[in-house]
Order: C-alpha cells, then structure tokens, then sequence
C-alpha cells in the first residue's frame, strides 16, 4: 500500500485517510473531478477490510495449523475467518467465524485501541471480549 500504517496513532484516521485517498483516486480515474470528497461507511469499511487482507499477506504458512486446514478458510472479500466449532450457532458472523489478525502488526494494535476507546477506557478483559466479538 501506499499509504505508511506506522504513521496513524488511530484506527479511525487510518481508515479515513484511505477512503478519501481511495476514492479522489478513483475519481480521478474517471475524470469526474474532486467535487464531493464526503466519505460515506460503506467505503471505510472497504477501507478496513482492505486493511485486514494487507496485514494477513504478512501471515506466513507457519501461522496457521497444518493439522487442521479447514479451520482457516478465506471467506468472502479475500478475508481469512477462522472456523471452528460455533459455525451451527446462532451467534452472529463475526462470532462464529473471527477475522485472522496478526498478533504484533500495527493495524492490531490499532483495532485494540479503538475497542479500548470504545468500551470508555474499560480495562482488559471488556477490550479482549468487544475485539473478540469480530477478530
């Protein structure tokens, strides 16, 4: 990516900064000028799951158990989930199968932080559960 992940401090400037880079490029692209630079959640959270397959290239083979292959599988949008055995559940998507991050990369510890920001500074353990919720 172009864009240098080490220079943001916060998940949420991270992803608007990628967005609206995205999409001045796009536009132009097309030649349709830079008139509406509003960002809408839709493109930040591409912006996001762009994010989350740019740090699971860094996973290497080593990282996921060759005894169990099926248990990482790339789900919709090039996303490694992992899979286990809540996928009968009723739990929502994220529950039931958790997007694969790597354990020491910057956009996890951006995602950390932002959960911690979230939940009003709330300490360690309702961090861990509203980030496990998804990740």
């Amino acid at each position: 990516m172009v864009i240098e992940i080490e220079r943001f401090s916060s998940l949420y400037r991270l992803l608007t900064v990628t967005a609206t880079v995205k999409k001045i490029v796009e536009r132009w692209k097309a030649k349709l000028g830079l008139k509406d630079q509003s960002i809408t959640a839709t493109e930040v959270n591409n912006a996001l799951f762009e994010w989350i397959i740019h740090c699971q290239l860094s996973l290497s083979s080593a990282s996921t158990p060759s005894r169990h292959p099926k248990a990482f599988e790339q789900l919709g949008l090039g996303v490694i989930r992992c899979r286990g055995r809540l996928g009968d559940s009723s739990l929502p998507r994220g529950t039931k199968e958790p997007i694969l991050l790597p354990k020491d990369n910057k956009l996890t510890d951006l995602i950390i932080q932002a959960s911690h920001c979230r939940r009003l500074h709330a300490g360690t353990r309702q961090t861990l559960v509203d980030v496990r919720q998804t990740y």
